[in-house]
């Protein structure tokens, strides 16, 4: 009976020691849950507290935290932590670099044995502080001779008027003002004027605009002005391309070059480099609009013919212009 008891105790002495040896080491205790920091307006600075506590009986190490977004910062009291003792982990929210419902994790990683890697989630809601009425100012297309205007309303959070400092954009090819519109209790804001000069350079615009604040929870509200500037000259048909023709005819046809705002212009030189074709036209003369007469060679057609003309003009913005041609023959 002794003996029977005694190998109960040896065998059950045994099962604890392993269960021991296998809880031993550091181990981590962190706030599952994370922070969910609610709903606030764009630009409050908001700090928040983690207690990370080594619950094992050999010492814990954390060889780094880091942070998924620009707009969360830590700071880690301590690394080590011998059994028993905790560390805080400090956040910083900064919400001037954020809109909108976020979720973001805090990384840490450590020597502990129940989880070496720990994420912890931070998310929340933040409000604009000023609310565009469109995402960008888009001017749409226009003549290149022509000057518009559009306007964009910027909506404020009641009782709050924004304070401009300064308005930045690049470039002298639009005017921007701004006025009050509304009462503090109401809707209202400030409304963005945008004057587009005319005899701009033809092409697609984007031009960033930041208005500077001053005394404001954020420092700047930030959009583009878009648009398409539409050459004052142009040529019809944009492509020449021709019926098959029969490899003995001679074939012409017409391109016209005009000017949009009626203003004159020269036609300098127009040329190809296929033999092949050969270009009448008015050159020096000053016009609203110009005829160009163009001929092409049966001669050595083979296949067809394809190339490009080429027109140069006395307009410093639009200088060039290529025109494809194609011209398919009868076998």
């Amino acid at each position: 009976m002794m003996l029977r008891t005694l190998t109960l105790l040896i065998v059950f002495g045994t099962c604890c020691a392993a269960q021991d040896s296998s809880l031993r080491g550091p181990m981590i205790q962190f706030p599952a849950k994370g922070w969910d920091f609610g709903t606030i307006t764009r630009g409050r600075q908001l700090r928040h507290t983690f207690e990370l506590k080594n619950t094992g009986d050999q010492d814990l190490v954390i060889s780094y935290a880091q942070v998924t977004c620009g707009c969360l910062k830590l700071k880690l009291d301590r690394k080590i932590l011998p059994p028993g003792e905790s560390s805080v982990l400090r956040i910083f929210l900064d919400s001037n670099r954020q809109e909108g419902h976020i979720k973001k994790h805090i990384r840490i990683q450590s020597n502990a044995k129940n989880q070496s890697h720990v994420l912890i989630p931070v998310e929340g809601t933040i409000n604009p502080v000023y609310r565009l009425e469109y995402p960008n100012l888009d001017l749409g297309a226009r003549e290149q001779h022509e000057s518009i205007v559009k306007e964009m309303r910027i909506f404020a959070l009641p009782n709050r008027w924004p304070e401009i400092s300064s308005i930045e954009f690049r470039g002298t090819s639009i005017k921007i003002t701004t006025k009050r519109f509304g009462t503090p209790t109401k809707a209202h804001g400030i409304i963005v004027s945008v004057t587009a000069r005319a005899n701009q350079k033809p092409g697609r615009q984007s031009i960033p605009v930041r208005i500077n604040l001053k005394n404001d929870l954020v420092d700047a509200i930030r959009f583009l002005v878009l648009g398409v500037v539409i050459g004052d000259l142009r040529i019809e048909p944009k492509k020449l391309t021709l019926p098959p023709q029969e490899k003995t005819k001679t074939s012409q046809t017409t391109l016209t070059m005009t000017s949009g705002s009626q203003k004159p212009f020269k036609i300098l030189k127009a040329t190809c480099h296929d033999n092949r074709v050969s270009i009448q036209f008015t050159a020096g003369k000053s016009e609203t609009s110009h005829p160009l007469l163009i001929t092409f060679d049966p001669k050595n057609r083979g296949k067809g013919l394809r190339t490009r003309i080429y027109i140069v003009t006395d307009r410093p913005d639009q200088s060039v212009f290529t025109v494809p041609v194609n011209i398919p023959v009868i076998p």
